[in-house]
């Protein structure tokens, strides 16, 4: 447990008078210095300006962009991945062209953040910031703000309730080492040999649909920019849909092929249940307990990121039991961002069996029968359960997919030999990216370990 004294007069130096432990930590005891450099250090503010950003309002674009929403920063590696274009978006959206970095207000602390030296001109979440670097190498800058001792004092530094946020004006007052040519030469090279490596990497994802076309025969299918329909496909439809999403998936996807034997309903070996919101008033709570709140931020298909859970008082914790998840059982989420896959083990989290709570962002599918727990991640990562979730989702102000149409979408009823050679197909190929993904956090770490033996004092 870390204890300090602070007082009224730093305390009133910050324009929001925060009285939380985090930013009375980074003021008090780190001075906002995160590499402790006793004289050799500028300000951010000194190299970052922040730039207001145009917006778009939600509905129809007059043209086709490329869409940045934060689970398309790759974080900590300066890329952006899976990126889509859309000429339709469900919410306000901010115009991104003019800054040298953009930086999320929201989890800047996972390392949410990427150059956009080319600027080239995408639409993305209203979280996302735009700077323009000044009178420093921003190669250099970026890497020094995606280094763990810059992170964790930027999860400090987050404020707010159920949505943490860190604010511009508290970002800038970060210290920095001056700019040094021997760093900018390291992380020149350091970035030459992250972008051949990153050459040669698979996405999870490709590496699962391939794994499912080769021992299925079910085509991967190409989104149309425009189709015809009939009414009474139209009439098909319980809901009588006629959203082009809807009507696309519905013709182009071959939906016929999980009609037979070896496809059935998801309820007939999963309970469908949903997640639910922190009460209006509640929060959640800024010092460690023992119980935990999972939203779909810290869920992607490389696992659940255990370090960033929210942490919720034990009163919560007992309003919001009902809603517990536990090992064995998978969450999807449904609102928003859709399709995120989460497979619990309880155990392997250092968390306790009752402790850990689903938010309302999420459907729960408990088994009701044995599975292949393993087969069913993988299937459920798959395009052939994501674009069931396209057909069925619906959009008010935000896309959703309720429990009803959750029931609606098909799984497979495979043979035990039928499932391990998908598995078998899946983990191959992951065995041969681990030696390549060892290497990229290697030389990620060796820039921090750098970092800190070049800049910081003793």
């Amino acid at each position: 447990m870390k204890t300090f004294t602070s007082s009224f007069n730093k305390i009133c130096k910050n324009e929001s008078l925060r009285l939380d432990f985090g930013i009375r930590y980074v003021d008090d005891i780190l001075d906002f210095n995160p590499l402790n450099i006793k004289d050799n250090y500028i300000l951010l503010s000194d190299v970052l300006t922040e730039l207001k950003s145009k917006k778009f309002k939600k509905g129809d674009l007059d043209d086709e962009y490329y869409l940045v929403d934060l689970e398309n920063i790759n974080k900590r590696f300066n890329s952006l991945i899976n990126l889509e274009k859309v000429q339709t978006i469900e919410s306000d959206k901010t115009i991104l062209q003019k800054g040298d970095l953009v930086i999320a207000k929201m989890t800047p602390k996972l390392g949410t953040m990427f150059l956009n030296l080319n600027h080239d001109e995408y639409i993305g979440s209203t979280e996302l910031v735009e700077y323009k670097i000044s009178n420093y190498d921003k190669l250099s800058l970026y890497y020094l703000l995606t280094t763990n001792k810059y992170l964790e004092v930027l999860g400090y530094m987050e404020s707010g309730k159920n949505q943490r946020r860190v604010k511009p004006s508290d970002l800038l007052k970060l210290k920095i080492p001056k700019e040094n040519s021997e760093f900018i030469n390291f992380i020149s090279d350091s970035e030459a040999k992250l972008n051949e490596m990153f050459s040669k990497k698979k996405d999870m994802h490709e590496i699962i649909d391939s794994a499912f076309k080769s021992e299925l025969n079910i085509n991967k299918i190409q989104t149309n920019k425009q189709l015809s329909t009939k009414l009474s496909m139209v009439g098909d439809d319980n809901f009588c849909r006629c959203s082009f999403h809807n009507q696309n998936y519905y013709k182009t996807f071959e939906f016929k092929k999980l009609e037979n034997e070896k496809w059935c309903p998801i309820e007939n070996k999963f309970q469908v249940k949903g997640g639910k919101r922190i009460p209006k008033g509640e929060s959640f709570s800024n010092t460690p307990t023992e119980y935990y709140y999972l939203r779909p931020t810290e869920v992607s298909i490389v696992g659940l990121d255990k370090d960033n859970f929210p942490f919720i008082s034990e009163k919560l914790h007992t309003l919001l039991k009902r809603y517990l998840i536990s090992s064995g059982e998978f969450c999807v989420s449904n609102v928003g961002t859709l399709g995120k896959i989460g497979l619990i083990h309880l155990d392997e989290l250092g968390i306790e069996d009752g402790n850990l709570i689903l938010s309302e962002n999420f459907v729960k599918l408990v088994p009701t029968v044995e599975i292949n727990e393993k087969f069913y991640y993988y299937y459920f990562n798959s395009y052939i359960f994501q674009k069931q979730i396209d057909r069925e989702y619906t959009i008010t102000s935000i896309m959703k997919l309720g429990l009803d149409k959750v029931k609606k979408i098909s799984i497979p009823d495979f043979d035990n030999e039928t499932e391990n050679q998908i598995i078998n197909l899946v983990e191959d190929e992951l065995e041969k990216q681990k030696e390549l993904i060892a290497n990229i956090d290697a030389k990620r770490q060796e820039i921090d370990d750098t970092s800190s033996l070049m800049f910081a004092s003793a």
